[in-house]
């Protein structure tokens, strides 16, 4: 309902259609998902078993204990070790690009097999630039589809034994790369091995398409999870898909498999746990509020201000830019060097934020024009896309593979047999392919959306509304508490800014300080008392020449966990609101 009573410029497109919903709920589903029981509180007390020292009974509760204390230890050992559970475990699962995870069930295949549903799929990567793998060679049911994913941490291939000449392509990328809620032979890989097959010259190599993709990854994750298997994978060809949640940090996941924006220690601010489920988590909880009928007044979607991360306006965001580009043009050099090939390929034109594409674009081709471009799709039409999500459906899935197909046969990659062409794609397909783009299209349109976000950028955040919540790159809660480290985008409006926070509740065990900086520049503090019962406010001169948009951080001396809903998060005190003043 918040949502959806949203502005001119975006309620054509989206609209309160039953699918826009249905991909709404998917995407701040993570949200409400229940989590499993707290273990630590099935523990008796230690005064329990002192009380009964002595007694028979005593020995027979104590020799439980110990029974149940090795069970719990052999569980997290083959956790820790295998990535494997005694028993299915309720848990939460998180992605970068959506949200999902429920009560977990255990059901037995036909081969014998353990199928685990919505439960954790992934497993901790011992290389901290990867964060987490899928669990291995088990079937894992990631949003309503069982996969299997090899040792090799490919996912499972429908064509023929792989002969030694044959010509190995390998898709890299994160959910849309791994076609998320498809089977395995409508996937990107599939599509494209039994169409270059189908064409193939018989005299020639044969055809191995690989996907090496996880939901969640960036394109730093991907490319180091190739790194990592590049002498088994020996790919010929790779296609890398970039997505526009690639600028978040690296997703990590526990000993349980949850998954969970922690810490990055690549980061440059480990604490900062940048990504958009920042820029989501307090809509989601207000939209929740709102549906339960609390009094909160729905705000234009457009109100909701750019999202920061991807706007290429400040120096966290170029930041960014730079280290996912930085990421592919070392994975070309190191596959050149290795007689491989690299192509990129853009899945929209237009996604969920239209900055990415065109300045990833631009990126590319500055540092490294000689990675080549395949086609993607203009925007997420009806055709190419799931029904009640923006990921690829079946015929998306085709439409990209036939798009790499053509490239990789143009640049004779592979030879065709003579008169062999490729299958005729759908016409709403084939009309859904982006034209190609000229350097001077590329710069002028990479400088044209950098001036859009500029104006729709907003001067003020809210927490009671949500209002300009998209601009926070990271440090915020869902429930509006502060992270150690919060920082924001905002546009000047005003020559003053006032900051109001509170005290969190219950009463944290000690005060707060927090340093507050613009620009990089230390301009005030906020004492925050544990006790205090009233807002407390910190007004900031602005800087003259900050003339358009400037970041906010928000750094906090000291901490504490607390429970929100199924989740802990770490807080420091609330925030209630930034906003523009005018000088008396």
């Amino acid at each position: 309902d918040l949502i959806f009573r949203s502005g001119p410029d975006r309620t054509a497109r989206l609209g309160p259609s039953q699918g826009s919903r249905r991909a709404l709920e998917m995407l701040l589903g993570r949200f409400a998902t229940e989590a499993g029981p707290d273990i630590l509180a099935r523990f008796p007390s230690q005064e329990l078993f002192r009380s009964m020292a002595g007694s028979t009974a005593s020995k027979i509760v104590l020799a439980c204990a110990a029974a149940g204390i090795t069970v719990l230890v052999t569980e997290g050992f083959l956790s820790l070790v295998f990535g494997r559970s005694l028993r299915p475990s309720a848990m939460q699962s998180y992605s970068g690009a959506l949200g999902f995870g429920a009560r977990s069930t255990e059901d037995s295949a036909s081969d014998g097999v353990s199928v685990r549903r919505f439960t954790s799929f992934a497993r901790p990567s011992p290389n901290p630039r990867i964060g987490f793998e899928i669990v291995p060679l088990e079937k894992v049911n990631i949003i309503d589809r069982e996969v299997t994913v090899n040792m090799d941490g490919t996912r499972q291939r429908v064509g023929p034994e792989i002969s030694n000449n044959a010509l190995r392509v390998v898709i890299l990328g994160d959910s849309v790369a791994f076609c998320i809620r498809l089977a395995d032979e409508d996937t990107i890989a599939s599509h494209l091995e039994s169409m270059l097959d189908g064409v193939a010259d018989p005299q020639g190599p044969d055809v191995a398409c690989f996907t090496l993709a996880a939901p969640g990854w960036s394109s730093r994750n991907s490319t180091a999870a190739l790194l990592d298997r590049i002498d088994v994978l020996r790919p010929d060809v790779v296609v890398i898909l970039p997505i526009d949640n690639d600028l978040g940090d690296t997703l990590a996941a526990d000993i349980r498999g949850e998954l969970t924006p922690a810490p990055d220690p690549l980061a440059v601010a480990p604490l900062l746990c940048a990504g958009f489920e920042t820029a989501f988590g307090r809509l989601a909880e207000l939209t929740q509020a709102f549906r339960a009928g609390a009094r909160i007044d729905p705000i234009p979607l457009r109100e909701l201000g750019i999202v920061a991360l991807n706007a290429d306006l400040t120096p966290s965001s170029r930041g960014r830019y730079d280290a996912e580009s930085a990421a592919i043009a070392k994975l070309a050099r190191i596959l050149a060097s290795r007689g491989a090939r690299l192509y990129v390929q853009f899945y929209f034109e237009e996604g969920t934020e239209p900055a990415f594409t065109k300045v990833m674009r631009e990126r590319l081709r500055r540092i490294e024009p000689r990675i080549p471009e395949i086609p993607g799709y203009r925007t997420a039409v009806p055709a190419v896309t799931l029904p009640d999500d923006a990921h690829p459906g079946s015929k998306g899935a085709r439409g990209l593979a036939h798009a790499i197909a053509t490239r990789l046969l143009a640049d004779g990659v592979i030879r065709s047999r003579p008169g062999a062409v490729l299958p005729e794609l759908e016409s709403d397909v084939r009309e859904a392919i982006a034209p190609p783009k000229s350097d001077t299209d590329v710069q002028s349109e990479a400088n044209s959306v950098r001036m859009d976000r500029l104006a729709a950028t907003s001067d003020a955040i809210d927490t009671a509304n949500a209002r300009g919540c998209c601009q926070v790159i990271g440090g915020l809660n869902p429930d509006a508490t502060l992270r150690p480290d919060f920082l924001a985008v905002l546009k000047r409006s005003a020559p003053r800014l006032r900051i109001r926070v509170a005290a969190l509740d219950p009463p944290p065990p000690s005060d707060v300080e927090l340093s507050v900086q613009i620009l990089g520049k230390l301009v005030g503090t906020i004492h925050v008392p544990a006790t205090a019962k009233d807002p407390i406010e910190l007004l900031v001169d602005l800087d003259p020449e900050i003339v358009d948009v400037y970041e906010l951080r928000i750094r906090a001396s000291d901490w504490w966990t607390r429970r929100w809903g199924p989740r802990n998060v770490i807080g420091a005190c609330r925030l209630l609101d930034i906003t523009p003043v005018a000088k008396d």
